[in-house]
């Protein structure tokens, strides 16, 4: 009946699998979006605040299922898409973390070519 629970409802705190992403149950009622987190985005804001609507969180070694707040980092969605698409991913930190840098610094780099040029 309308206003009935399913028996298969999930209490708050579940966890479930989704394309290797862990995802809690943070809400009873609402969307599914609104009901249910990335486990590793809730770890990063209890240590870190919002991520920014530009920004994601990602693995620094590649494992998702690698909770720790030291194997997180938050990056802008536009350098996420470029270690993605040119498969920079490295399950080494310090890779990683050089790689996104070069990234950052390359986009940096063309941003002001591209307004010097239009001057």
């Amino acid at each position: 009946k309308k206003g009935q629970k399913s028996l298969n409802e999930k209490p708050l705190g579940s966890e479930y699998k989704c394309d290797g992403y862990t995802m809690v149950k943070v809400k009873e009622t609402g969307t599914r979006y609104e009901r249910w987190r990335l486990k590793h985005v809730l770890i990063w804001e209890k240590y870190n605040g919002p991520v920014p609507k530009d920004s994601v969180v990602t693995f620094l070694d590649g494992n998702r299922d690698n909770f720790d707040i030291n194997n997180l980092a938050c990056v802008r969605k536009g350098v996420n898409s470029v270690l993605n698409t040119k498969k920079l991913r490295s399950q080494n930190k310090e890779i990683f973390e050089a790689r996104v840098t070069q990234i950052e610094l390359d986009q940096k780099i063309k941003k002001i070519t591209k307004n010097l040029g239009s001057d």
